[in-house]
């Protein structure tokens, strides 16, 4: 397939082409260049203005309902312990997880009474 985008940066750099602009997500991450680099640097944030985002009216939800999308890593990015916590307060939940990791959420699933519920999903790629 041909890059859509043309050219790579490795493909600049062989041919001596200058770059005139450096973007930084936050103003503060200009320190971490060469002050030779700073009138360079241009920020764009990486996040949106909630100003401009239009909330609709709040309703408090009957059942706390928790929502988790994405992989999870053993000892890394595992939330085992707030599961675990969930359980121990016995307390009525909603779990709605997309994840490849189904393995974390075996051994909580089997124990579920009819106040808790655990919805995995495949996660979407």
């Amino acid at each position: 397939m041909k890059n859509p985008y043309g050219a790579t940066i490795l493909d600049g750099l062989k041919n001596g082409v200058e770059k005139d602009k450096i973007s930084v997500p936050i103003l503060e991450a200009k320190d971490g260049y060469y002050k030779e680099f700073h009138d360079k640097i241009v920020v764009i944030p990486q996040g949106f203005d909630f100003k401009n985002v239009k909330v609709g009216e709040y309703k408090k939800n009957d059942i706390p309902t928790f929502a988790y999308a994405g992989n999870l890593i053993k000892n890394g990015r595992d939330i085992t312990n707030f599961l675990e916590y969930l359980e121990s307060q016995n307390l009525i939940s909603k779990f709605i997880v997309y994840t490849k990791s189904f393995s974390f959420f075996e051994k909580f699933i089997q124990p579920l009474k009819g106040n808790r519920s655990i919805d995995l999903y495949q996660e979407i790629n």
